[in-house]
């Protein structure tokens, strides 16, 4: 019985253990996510408008900066990145510093 005993005690020790971690990642997570939807809900929508203005296929010349995220794709050019071609800090959804990432 002693085996079983020790075994019993270490499986709830396991147990308390992942659990305190489990509830450390659910708070991380919450925190995030509200961390993320006031960063979202206090960008300008406009700079979220990316259907239109799409460059043609010509990649031989890299525009100044893309007007919007689904141009630097077309481009093939997603994410774009500070100092990189056509990089332009209205892509930015999050102020992360890379630009157009999905």
């Amino acid at each position: 019985m002693t085996a079983l005993e020790k075994e019993v005690a270490r499986l709830t020790e396991e147990n308390e253990t992942v659990t305190a971690e489990r509830d450390s990642l659910s708070e991380e997570v919450v925190s995030l996510n509200s961390a993320t939807a006031s960063t979202v809900s206090s960008t300008p929508s406009e700079l979220f408008d990316e259907t239109e203005n799409i460059p043609s296929s010509d990649s031989s010349t890299t525009p100044e900066f893309y007007d919007n995220c689904s141009a630097a794709q077309a481009a093939g050019a997603a994410p774009v990145y500070a100092g990189d071609p056509g990089y332009g800090p209205h892509l930015d959804r999050d102020g992360d510093g890379v630009r157009c990432e999905y």
